[in-house]
């Protein structure tokens, strides 16, 4: 397997030439808590901090060949912000497989100067990143490794190896797996029972796929479609163009297990009536400073280019057309109770944290 990654370290006699710079994010879960981890990372270093580099790549159940080759889409090099060097980021949850893995690190030694930033629960996939790593001639950071260690050392019993909230079937077999090679001790006094663990597990599991069918619904409901299920939405976000009510929306469904629709509000498009018939108290209405929104807007006719030409040409980022989408917005949620919130200079999950105190003080007892 470790082969499959040697290759391009082959020709060395090649004249060095510059080349792109990614951070890949390699998860067996959603990989969130490395994403914030990174993203906190890069905003104290100037111009890396922007979340336009953040580009997300499923990978769940998906053969090594299929992650590689459709990694390949994102992979224009175009629209790149020279004051981070080229910068950018690509999740890789769900990963189960080494094969996956290798797939992945193949095609990043290949065309990046990257590095890898992982969190596995497995030992055994630590251990395999870690020397596919060294082999590709690749940075890495283990995230979790030192964690592990620190609760190791301080409750004096070892981790179960498992991620409980994907594989609860096989996460006993999966410990005693390595068992033997020292990585798990499972004497009786330091492990719970086979019924407290399993009682657990069950619960974990139930949250996990509460979160999967959130964020199905989110992607249903995302950008003002289905409209129809809208009074199914524990939340719904509205607010102008550009102001992260996708992320946002995605981030409170996977951590949260919140259903979120979101919908743009255009000054010359009314929006559909079903956002007037849910309870108020569940619209939140997103702002965002003018600079900003001028800053990001033009930022995303540049990175699209050619593509681009008709939109650049119309008011998607004029300055006066949006002074009057942004105070048509406010009167609208203003007039209807919706909550104000300002997105400047925050992060998505500094958002999320928010919102979800917010809907916890208003429905106390039927939770957000």
């Amino acid at each position: 397997m470790f082969e499959l990654i040697r290759g391009p370290l082959g020709n060395q006699d090649q004249e060095p030439r510059l080349r792109p710079k990614r951070i890949l994010i390699l998860s067996d879960s959603t990989g969130l808590m490395a994403k914030s981890a990174v993203e906190k990372t890069l905003a104290q270093f100037n111009g890396c901090g922007d979340e336009r580099f953040f580009l997300v790549q499923q990978a769940t159940d998906r053969e090594a060949g299929d992650v590689g080759e459709e990694g390949d889409e994102e992979d224009d090099d175009d629209g790149y912000d020279e004051s981070c060097e080229n910068i950018s980021t690509k999740l890789f949850p769900f990963l189960k497989s080494e094969a996956q893995i290798a797939s992945i690190l193949k095609q990043a030694a290949e065309g990046y100067d990257a590095l890898v930033v992982y969190t596995f629960a497995d030992p055994l996939l630590r251990e395999q990143t870690r020397r596919m790593c060294q082999l590709s001639q690749l940075g890495q950071v283990d995230l979790l490794s030192p964690m592990f260690d620190a609760m190791s050392a301080l409750l004096d019993q070892q981790p179960l190896g498992g991620n409980f909230g994907l594989e609860t079937d096989d996460i006993g077999e999966k410990s005693n797996k390595y068992k033997t090679n020292g990585a798990s001790n499972f004497d009786e006094g330091t492990v719970r029972s086979k019924s407290s663990s399993t009682k657990t597990r069950r619960s974990l599991s139930d949250k996990y796929f509460r979160r999967i069918e959130a964020v199905e619904y989110t992607l249903k409901c995302d950008d003002g479609k289905n409209a129809k299920d809208w009074h199914e939405a524990d939340l719904i976000l509205c607010g102008v163009s550009r102001t992260g009510k996708t992320p946002l929306s995605v981030v409170l469904a996977q951590t949260m297990g919140l259903k979120v629709a979101n919908i743009p509000l255009v000054v010359d498009l009314p929006p559909p009536p079903q956002l007037f018939e849910v309870d108020s108290r569940r619209v939140i209405f997103l702002t965002l400073s003018m600079h900003d929104l001028i800053r990001i807007r033009r930022h995303r006719l540049r990175k699209m280019g050619n593509q681009g030409r008709g939109i650049a040409r119309s008011t998607y980022a004029d300055p006066e057309y949006l002074k009057r989408d942004l105070e048509h917005a406010k009167q609208l949620a203003s007039e209807h109770g919706f909550t104000e919130i300002d997105v400047t200079g925050r992060a998505v999950e500094e958002t999320a944290s928010v919102i979800s105190a917010l809907l916890n003080r208003r429905f106390p007892e039927q939770g957000p």
